[in-house]
């Protein structure tokens, strides 16, 4: 049985989507986690007779791409599996292109999820960010 339901809706033309998760218990998380999402630009938590998660894209994504991004975000979440690539220690195995695109994605949301935290521009200024995350 799948953990979440994805649904499409219009108000005022304006397309959104509702996401409705098996188990409330991480609803939190799951707007955190989709509010990092690049196709995403707002996610609220909807108070109806059940509580859901109301998606609106962003203007530069159809509501096609927006949901096939939650899609894979959730999936991974509820999976709670690693994406594909094994490191051991003086090993490398190969990885896939859809695993270093994975990565790369997810580097990327690390990043902007920093540039939310502004406690942390009070130990750092740009330099400090490069040289703690950019060390070479």
């Amino acid at each position: 049985m799948a953990n979440y339901i994805i649904e499409r809706r219009k108000a005022y033309d304006k397309p959104y989507l509702k996401v409705k998760l098996r188990d409330n218990s991480k609803i939190k998380k799951v707007q955190v986690l989709l509010s990092s999402l690049r196709s995403i630009k707002k996610v609220n938590i909807t108070e109806n007779k059940r509580t859901d998660i109301t998606v609106y894209p962003s203007e530069f994504y159809s509501p096609d791409e927006t949901e096939e991004e939650i899609k894979i975000q959730l999936d991974s979440f509820f999976e709670s599996k690693p994406f594909d690539p094994l490191f051991e220690k003086e090993k490398f195995t190969s990885i896939s292109n859809k695993a270093y695109e994975k990565i790369i994605h997810e580097i990327d949301i690390f990043g902007r999820n920093l540039e939310k935290y502004k406690n942390l521009y009070s130990k750092f200024n740009e330099e400090g960010f490069r040289t703690s995350f950019c060390p070479i």
